[in-house]
């Protein structure tokens, strides 16, 4: 009987490592950018606001500002949003008023509203631009980066556009255990979940005022992005893109920091439910399982058709692993891949956390306590 169970369990994994795999290749297809050869004169470009919203940001600030204002795009206004930061984010903000960057001064988070939605809606109402594009600090551009989504967004015409980002600094704790967010991310895309990087998007400050009051609508949803995107979609106005060389998008993001946002956002992203939550840890038990079958059957010497199952399905799915690390890495592929099985562990102990600050109220952003209800639903 326990034979059958396990035969079962593993031809299980096999049937969701070679989906994995599909769905991912399938993706990174589908994402790769078409070059866009339109070229824009100076008068015809449209202004842009790089909106950045800041909470105690004291470690990234000065580079990303640097990066920012190296933009070769001649149509730009930078307006940073300081949400009450502890540290000296402030300060570094204003010592960069000669560069025309622009200091906005966060007040008490009204009732009902999500933090980095707040910040995100008084950027829009001080943002002037035609386009408005959305950037963590902790993301970093290109001289080239802005000027490259402009003409790739006038030429297809899109509302909205986001670029995944790529990892490329080197071989860290914080890059080697890094969450799966954006693999599921990959995974998951679909009209009711599309594929967004909340760390840089940009959109039509046209279709945010007329269309979502900014993000009234949308003030205590964990990723208004994603809702924004879920609208367009329907529409083909809303664009997903894999980083290159001539977008210029790379992030970096503590190993700390990975996983209080892995906790914010991934009880939500399995639906906010309980039945929801058991579903994605069984899919994470059969990604897991093969790996057990095949640590005892080397670990006793015995070869069966189960160790053969378990191979396949472990292969399948570090395949697709190793295709995603090929895309979004530049350093530590091979280590990455080789520590998948602990990133695997890791995020079964980020849901569990994600799911039970949620049930007891717990969750946080930034130190500041989130009480809104996990579930996301379109807003209409």
């Amino acid at each position: 009987m326990l034979m059958i169970i396990n035969y079962l369990i593993l031809a299980l994994s096999v049937a969701l490592s070679l989906t994995v795999l599909i769905r991912i290749g399938t993706a990174l297809h589908a994402f790769r950018r078409r070059l866009s050869v339109q070229k824009n004169h100076h008068a015809s470009l449209p202004t842009v606001s790089v909106c950045i919203p800041a909470r105690n940001e004291s470690n990234a600030m000065t580079q990303c500002l640097e990066r920012v204002i190296a933009s070769d795009y001649p149509k730009l206004e930078v307006i940073v949003f300081d949400d009450q930061s502890g540290d000296n984010t402030s300060f570094l903000i204003k010592s960069f008023a000669h560069a025309g960057v622009r200091f906005i001064e966060g007040g008490p988070l009204p009732e009902g509203w999500l933090g980095k939605n707040f910040a995100q809606h008084n950027l829009f109402r001080e943002s002037s631009g035609e386009y408005i594009l959305y950037l963590d600090v902790d993301t970093h551009v290109t001289p080239h980066t802005i000027s490259t989504l402009i003409t790739q967004s006038t030429t297809e015409d899109t509302t909205m556009l986001s670029v995944l980002p790529s990892r490329d600094d080197g071989l860290r704790m914080s890059v080697l255990f890094a969450t799966l967010r954006y693999f599921w991310t990959l995974i998951f895309h679909g009209k009711h979940q599309p594929a967004v990087a909340s760390s840089l998007w940009l959109i039509s400050r046209q279709y945010l005022e007329e269309n979502m009051n900014g993000f009234e609508l949308i003030k205590n949803i964990t990723e208004p992005e994603v809702r924004i995107a879920e609208r367009l979609m329907s529409a083909n106005k809303y664009r997903f893109y894999l980083n290159d060389a001539q977008i210029g998008v790379s992030y970096e993001k503590k190993w700390r920091s990975q996983c209080e946002t892995a906790i914010r956002l991934l009880f939500p992203f399995v639906g906010g439910t309980s039945s929801g939550c058991i579903a994605a840890l069984g899919g994470l038990f059969l990604l897991i399982f093969p790996a057990h079958v095949l640590i005892v059957s080397v670990s006793t010497r015995h070869w069966s058709y189960e160790t053969l199952t378990a191979l396949v399905a472990l292969s399948l799915f570090f395949l697709a692993y190793a295709i995603y690390l090929s895309v979004t890495w530049t350093k530590g592929r091979i280590i990455g891949l080789i520590l998948l099985p602990i990133t695997l562990l890791q995020e079964v102990v980020l849901l569990l956390m994600s799911a039970y600050r949620y049930k007891t109220n717990t969750i946080t952003w930034k130190g500041r306590p989130i009480y809104s209800s996990p579930r996301v639903k379109n807003t209409q």
